[in-house]
């Protein structure tokens, strides 16, 4: 058989419509396939025509559509969702298609042979879920934090596992320093804020008291353009 992914980080509303292309793209290139090998061989009228021969078979294609998201999938999930509604005895005749689709949030309900994949599906689902208890509970290797960091894309898991690319991780120490420097970047971006607005008051109050632009670019550190801006702005 022929196993295909199909990665998806965001919900597509054509994807039935998108796996049943790529499925029979793999289909008519078997055939070709098959044509080809059978110009050389004796055939009979009908399969020479067909291009195929009666014992000719064509290698099964199923494409795996996984859904890297917290939302949930809210698109359809078979061509019959695609089409108008469909009166019962138009619907019988209708040729459907479904496609496969794993979701990385509902996964729980998934059995995983591979215990690599099992773990960081896992961790991805508990910290969509905010079931931080649980993935703390967890070790994970570097490539496996890397590829939760991917998955929830977390800047700071990536971050964590390049520090350490053969080590393990305690995801509980995982998570508490990803709190710490979730932390430590909100105070240094209020610290920022605090004094682009104290740069902005002292620059308008200098305005107000008639001092010269080339002076208050100097003191100020801002530009021209920025300091003209906040000119105008204040005469509004």
């Amino acid at each position: 058989m022929v196993l295909g992914i199909e990665n998806q980080k965001n919900v597509s509303y054509t994807m039935p419509l998108r796996v049943m292309l790529y499925d029979v793209l793999g289909y008519l290139k078997e055939y070709q396939e098959f044509a080809k090998k059978n110009q050389e061989e004796k055939r009979t009228a009908e399969e020479f025509l067909s291009g195929m021969k009666k014992k000719d078979r064509l290698k099964p294609i199923i494409t795996l559509v996984i859904y890297y998201n917290e939302k949930p999938w809210d698109g359809p999930t078979t061509l019959k969702d695609m089409v108008v509604p469909l009166p019962e005895a138009v619907g019988k005749a209708f040729s459907d298609y479904r496609m496969n689709l794993l979701q990385v949030r509902e996964s729980g309900g998934y059995h995983f042979s591979n215990e690599d994949i099992r773990k960081v599906f896992e961790a991805s689902r508990g910290i969509y879920n905010e079931d931080f208890e649980n993935v703390g509970k967890m070790t994970l290797t570097s490539e496996q934090l890397a590829m939760v960091g991917v998955i929830t894309e977390s800047r700071l898991l990536i971050a964590q596992a390049e520090e350490d690319e053969k080590g393990e991780f305690d995801m509980c120490t995982a998570l508490e320093k990803l709190e710490r420097r979730g932390i430590e970047r909100g105070i240094e971006q209020g610290i920022e804020q605090g004094i682009e607005q104290t740069k902005k008051e002292m620059v308008l109050r200098m305005l107000e008291q008639g001092a010269d632009i080339d002076f208050i670019e100097k003191v100020s550190c801002l530009s021209r353009e920025k300091i003209e801006e906040l000119e105008r702005k204040a005469k509004a």
